[in-house]
């Protein structure tokens, strides 16, 4: 048996260990090195020198890296419970009756009927009202999102609006290659259950059509009242003739109270 001395480098620094040298040989004929009671720490990689400071911020990166990923599963979890059955936003799903749809099946704060904070006094969405000066809107008093000028994000590089560019395959553009809410045979929402354009239906009493059971750009008695001085809006909002259900001298004479016929 003979003792042999060595130094091995460890993470605290040099320390010396004792060995000692077997004089036998093992019984496949290698010597083998018995330590003794003092034994050194493994080795680290020739050329490296591990610090307490790099241990301690490979501990403190594992745990932050624990904790973002325990943040993501909370919100996906978050996210999921607030998604109906129809993977849409709870609070804003029609067929599941969400709290923030309105009597009138629109969304709660853009609802002008049931006055949504969505809009100002002006009657306007309030990111997009000139006059109130809304953050939606660009230098040059457009939409941001829309004006060519500011390289708004619905602008394609076409030049046109991205939802209706037939080129670039739209999200408004339906099977048939027309805009979806034009498209008759889509079912178009400017279309109307008799199969005409919405505003302009007499039957559904469309906003072209005018208080004389006309297209309001083509009526002649229209364009009279105009150049008379008469306030658009008080022939406007009238409705045609045949929608009011009689004459107009009959609705005055039924709805005057007995006894004042015989002053006029």
């Amino acid at each position: 048996m003979q003792a042999v001395t060595s130094e091995a480098n460890n993470a605290g620094g040099n320390q010396r260990g004792v060995w000692v040298r077997s004089t036998r040989a093992s019984p496949d004929g290698i010597e083998q090195l018995l330590p003794s009671d003092l034994q050194p720490a493994a080795l680290p990689a020739a050329g490296t020198r591990t610090t307490a400071s790099e241990a301690g911020a490979r501990s403190s990166t594992s745990a932050s890296g624990a904790r973002t990923e325990a943040v993501r599963a909370r919100a996906s979890a978050s996210t999921t419970a607030a998604r109906c059955v129809h993977n849409r936003k709870r609070s804003e799903c029609k067929d599941c009756g969400g709290s923030g749809i309105c009597q009138h099946q629109r969304q709660r704060s853009r609802c002008r009927d049931c006055g949504g904070v969505s809009f100002c006094q002006h009657n306007r969405r309030k990111s997009t009202c000139k006059e109130c000066g809304g953050p939606g809107l660009c230098p040059h008093k457009r939409e941001k999102q829309r004006c060519k000028d500011c390289g708004g994000a619905r602008i394609c590089h076409h030049q046109r609006i991205r939802s209706t560019c037939k080129e670039c395959g739209g999200a408004s553009i339906c099977p048939h290659n027309r805009i979806r809410s034009s498209c008759r045979e889509c079912g178009g929402s400017i279309f109307c259950e008799h199969q005409r354009r919405r505003s302009r239906c007499r039957d559904c009493g469309g906003a072209s059509i005018c208080q004389h059971g006309r297209e309001r750009s083509s009526c002649k008695e229209c364009k009279e009242l105009l150049r008379a001085g008469t306030p658009e809006q008080d022939h406007k909002d009238l409705k045609p003739s045949f929608m009011q259900g009689g004459t107009s001298e009959q609705d005055d004479d039924s709805s005057m109270p007995a006894g004042l016929e015989e002053l006029f």
